[in-house]
């Protein structure tokens, strides 16, 4: 792995007004079956794993990012583009207030089968 931190960080502002700041703090490049385990403010994991064909992007959306609590959906912004969002169960009223007012549409929770 290896890690080229961004300093000072890059900011840039996204949503449907550009009004939410993001902050690019680093750069991440891992090697084939590597593992990158981001985690959460309560111990939460979330990794990410390099494999030849591209990447596993989330840990399995039915069972171990439900066993932290995190539920996982697809969304569909104004311009039709779509996105993988993981939401905390205890947050979801948060959550579908941003999505109503970036203009998101779920399309499915993933973490609920078909």
């Amino acid at each position: 792995m290896q890690f080229d931190p961004v300093e000072p960080p890059r900011i840039f502002f996204v949503g449907k007004s550009n009004e939410i700041p993001l902050f690019h703090v680093g750069d991440c490049k891992l090697a084939n079956d590597e593992v990158l385990t981001l985690l959460g403010p309560n111990g939460e994991e979330y990794d990410l794993v390099a494999k030849d064909w591209g990447f596993y992007a989330t840990p399995s959306v039915n069972r171990r990012l439900i066993s932290f609590g995190i539920m996982t959906s697809l969304v569909e912004g104004l311009q039709g583009k779509r996105f993988i969002h993981l939401v905390y169960e205890d947050k979801r009223d948060q959550y579908e207030n941003y999505c109503k007012s970036e203009g998101l549409r779920v399309i499915a929770w993933l973490h609920e089968g078909s």
